[in-house]
């Protein structure tokens, strides 16, 4: 859902940025309390073990979110030095953020599923309180689903890190960040989605599964 739709809703525009703010709250805090409990203390001496969204925002990461759909969060700083399987603990705290949106995504779906049981009431201040909370799940979905993508810095680039050499994860991340925006940069100006066509389909299976809604 791009930003111009949802501003036509004062509401759904409400709805929107509260749901980005959460999303990535959540996942950035979910990385901090994963280092954490691996043994690195970096994320909380750095004051990122909160749920304060203003320790965790990353400007252009938030404008990519709210213009595209997709977007990232301000890195959590991480030692691996502190860490008893460095390779191993990294791939774990970076998939602790997509998976905290997944399970928000997940908690927030329960009363849209009640609603579509009609157990709720359906009435009209319902069904915009049910489309602000489909929005906020496909906010997590999305978030989730983009950063689990194996590129630098994205998360899912320490997943595949856990399974490479020390001399192929420099490579990949002296080149990762170039591949990255070439490929935003193909799907923005080009007619060309890259992203459209390959996790779209996914975040809508995930979307569908959680809510039993088309994903909007």
């Amino acid at each position: 859902m791009l930003l111009f739709q949802v501003l036509q809703n004062p509401l759904l525009a409400i709805g929107f940025f509260a749901g980005i703010i959460l999303a990535l709250t959540i996942h950035e805090y979910a990385h901090a309390w994963a280092a954490v409990r691996a043994g690195d203390l970096t994320p909380k001496l750095a004051g990122r073990l909160t749920l304060n969204p203003l320790a965790h925002l990353d400007p252009m990461g938030t404008v990519f979110l709210l213009l595209a759909g997709f977007g990232w969060g301000k890195p959590v700083p991480i030692n691996p030095f502190n860490l008893p399987n460095p390779q191993k603990s990294q791939a774990l705290i970076s998939l602790a953020g997509p998976f905290s949106n997944i399970l928000l995504a997940v908690l927030i779906a329960i009363p849209i599923r009640l609603f579509n049981l009609d157990i709720i009431s359906h009435t009209i201040l319902n069904s915009q309180i049910i489309m602000v909370l489909q929005m906020i799940v496909e906010i997590n979905l999305l978030l989730a689903v983009f950063n689990l993508i194996p590129i630098p810095p994205l998360d899912g680039s320490k997943v595949l890190f856990a399974f490479t050499s020390q001399e192929t994860q420099v490579s990949i991340e002296r080149i990762g960040p170039f591949i990255l925006f070439g490929l935003l940069f193909v799907s923005f100006f080009t007619p060309f989605n890259i992203f459209s066509l390959t996790i779209l389909p996914i975040i809508q299976y995930l979307n569908y599964l959680v809510t039993a809604f088309p994903f909007s």
